[in-house]
């Protein structure tokens, strides 16, 4: 879903499917902060800082990181 380029001040949100405890909805967003020009989030980085955002609270959070903001 956050493969590819990633416009100027575009946001891409996903809500995966899988079944989760007490039918819990889960939503993943990032955003190019960036508002002139679009870039490709390496993979890498985006599961590395989505990651971060679950490990630090079981109810997700966000963070600004290079110009990505990640929720």
């Amino acid at each position: 879903m956050f493969t590819g380029n990633i416009a100027p001040a575009q946001t891409k949100s996903m809500c995966p499917s899988s079944k989760y405890p007490n039918n819990a909805k889960v939503k993943f967003e990032v955003q190019n902060q960036n508002t002139n020009q679009g870039f490709d989030l390496g993979d890498d980085d985006c599961v590395k800082r989505l990651y971060s955002e679950l490990d630090s609270c079981k109810w997700g959070g966000e963070s600004t990181y290079s110009g990505w903001r990640f929720r």
